[in-house]
């Protein structure tokens, strides 16, 4: 997986391998016995993904919290001095806060 993709591939790969492993715990549950073959196959490279993808996952998410807190931080800063979002009348700026 390319870390420059976009969350909701992410979303539409992560929704595949949980829909394969529910497969596979529900084949377990019936009482199938996994040839340790599959191990190598399969579990191996879901492992590898995951440790690959979730630093990936939590930088991205990281730096959305950033931009979250920032845009949070204007409008904090927009609602102090509310009003003054135009140009100033007569050229004149008065800097009360509400």
């Amino acid at each position: 997986m390319k870390e420059e993709a976009e969350p909701e591939e992410w979303l539409e790969l992560l929704d595949k391998r949980e829909e394969v492993l529910g497969q596979i715990a529900d084949a377990i549950d019936r009482g199938f016995v996994l040839p340790p073959e599959w191990n190598l196959q399969y579990a191996t490279p879901f492992l590898e993904i995951d440790q690959r993808l979730l630093p990936v996952m939590q930088e991205k998410q990281d730096e959305l919290s950033e931009k979250i807190n920032q845009i949070q931080r204007g409008r904090t800063a927009n609602k102090q001095y509310g009003g003054y979002s135009g140009s100033p009348a007569y050229g004149a700026f008065f800097d009360t806060k509400k």
